[in-house]
């Protein structure tokens, strides 16, 4: 693994902390908290998320896919990053005067920092129960302006104190942009943790009442499902942007890729990629902060999805067909050059976006259902009619096609295989051979275990969970399966990720050796220098 693939790898796990803690923070901090001290912290949420969203979206694809344009102009992104923690700093020192006035004079506080009136106050201070859960509230605020206080404190020494006396990279890496995409990752999460009634809003407990013994939230129950499916979501969706990105970037640099196999992989990673990115971007924050506009327009992200999953499917037919003809009739496959191919993909892609244009001027939807946690067709008999011939039949055909085509080429391969162990010279061909074989089969008994799951065992499931992970869960991950089938059953493709990344490795290991020589050159000129000047001055 390379040391960039390292770098994004690190910044995307804390950067995902960080805008999941603080976006839940802006978007779900009740109003009942402290009113001056939840608006400061909001506050502080706001500068937070747009650090922590800045490297996510921006950073991390820049480090991870070596984006030149992005590096070019960051300087621009880092005003951005800039601006966010000024914001979040500001909000700290606002906050530690919130506490210090909260407890040095408390009878002043809520002069300074609300609406209520002294007559008010003086009856809340005379109630012991009141009085006991604000002091108990004001504790947890206090641990929490506390603890944010001295991580930023920690990554201020560690960024411009010690960082500047290292000379390895990675220790320099891990005080500076670990420790200051660290500190705005974390103070959501503080944020959550110190708050007790923040706690119960986002994991609301069974609530004991007067009149009932125990009764359960629904809206609540629903909102924490949904962060759990949009959870799994993320890593599932996340997995097949990273795998088929990389087939996308990195396939058309092998010499394998310029055959028609190696094109017709790179068109099904695109349907792929198209399907795991618009779950990933679109989808997941969808689900996972209860965005009601996307929901409600639900149906035009699904075009996507379902045009990246017909390219996909399509491009399985091609594969299935480019393995049959190879088994079949081995002195006939030349006729498979590059110009047929390009042919049958641009057909193919051309016919996947007539369906879907097809799909849309019909009136059909395709839009999300929060109680199922699936996509579903519109209720209606001309939309049952339409999605059961036009979509379930159609992808029923191609898939028992592959499956017909993918057992008779098995079955053809094993012979030829047989009779070519006496043949040396043969062998390695015949391995890549059969190593593209088993990516088609593979990729094709995905698919039809999905379709299966997905038209005729999940229609008679009634457990919602169960139902999500036939239909949703396993649409969305065949497609983040197929990069990493694809990069496992290519050797030529894993040789170039493995050279490109020792490559690497060791261009940052030289760097880091002329850098430290460098700095020791440096220091050891500047020892001489003063030691000259000193002794110069002392024989004066």
């Amino acid at each position: 693994m390379s040391e960039d693939l390292i770098v994004g790898g690190i910044l995307f796990c804390i950067s995902l902390l960080g805008v999941v803690s603080n976006w839940t923070v802006l978007l779900f901090l009740p109003k009942s908290i402290h009113k001056s001290f939840g608006t400061l912290t909001r506050n502080q949420a706001f500068g937070d998320a747009l650090q922590t969203t800045t490297v996510f979206f921006v950073v991390v694809p820049m480090v991870l896919f070596d984006i030149q344009i992005i590096k070019t102009n960051s300087n621009l992104v880092s005003f951005v990053m800039l601006f966010g923690y000024e914001v979040s700093v500001l909000s700290h020192l606002l906050l530690s005067f919130n506490r210090l006035c909260a407890v040095s004079s408390p009878l002043k506080y809520h002069q300074l920092y609300s609406i209520y009136t002294a007559r008010q106050l003086y009856r809340q201070a005379h109630s012991g129960n009141v009085t006991k859960q604000i002091n108990k509230k004001e504790v947890g605020l206090l641990v929490q302006t506390c603890l944010q206080g001295m991580l930023f404190s920690i990554e201020l020494v560690c960024y411009f104190v010690v960082s500047p006396r290292v000379q390895n990279k990675w220790s320099q890496f891990f005080l500076t942009t670990v420790a200051f995409s660290t500190i705005h990752a974390c103070d959501g999460a503080i944020s959550i943790m110190c708050n007790a009634e923040f706690r119960e809003l986002l994991f609301r407990k069974p609530v004991v009442t007067s009149s009932l013994a125990l009764s359960y939230c629904p809206i609540s129950a629903t909102m924490e499902d949904s962060v759990i499916v949009g959870i799994i979501l993320l890593y599932v969706s996340m997995f097949g942007v990273l795998t088929n990105w990389t087939v996308l970037l990195c396939l058309p640099r092998i010499a394998s890729f310029n055959k028609s196999f190696g094109y017709i992989t790179w068109n099904q990673a695109f349907g792929d990629a198209l399907q795991s990115t618009t779950v990933f971007i679109l989808v997941v924050p969808m689900v996972f902060f209860d965005l009601e506009f996307m929901k409600t327009n639900s149906n035009y992200i699904s075009l996507s999805m379902l045009l990246g999953y017909d390219i996909s499917v399509l491009s399985h037919l091609l594969l299935a067909l480019n393995r049959l003809c190879v088994v079949a009739s081995p002195t006939k496959f030349q006729l498979y050059n590059e110009k047929l191919t390009f042919s049958m993909i641009i057909a193919v892609n051309i016919y996947a976006s007539a369906s879907i244009v097809i799909f849309f001027l019909s009136g059909c939807k395709y839009s999300w259902s929060s109680e199922m946690w699936m996509f579903l067709y519109h209720v209606s008999n001309q939309c049952v009619t339409f999605s059961f011939y036009a979509i379930f039949c159609k992808y029923i055909c191609i898939i028992f096609i592959i499956v017909l085509i993918d057992v008779f080429v098995i079955c053809k391969a094993r012979l030829m295989y047989k009779k070519s162990r006496t043949d040396a010279s043969s062998r390695p061909m015949n391995s890549k051979e059969i190593c593209f074989l088993v990516q088609t089969c593979l990729q094709g008994v995905l698919f039809s275990i999905e379709l299966i799951c997905y038209f005729i065992i999940s229609p008679t499931v009634e457990d919602t969970w169960v139902r999500f992970f036939m239909t949703t869960f396993a649409f969305s991950t065949i497609h983040a399966c197929d990069g990493a089938i694809s990069i496992a059953c290519n050797s030529d493709f894993r040789s170039y990720l493995y050279k490109k990344s020792i490559r690497k490795i060791r261009a940052g290991a030289e760097a880091s050796t002329i850098y430290g020589s460098r700095v020791e050159t440096t220091t050891m000129g500047f020892r001489s220098r003063s030691t000259s000047r000193y002794s110069a001055n002392f024989q004066h």
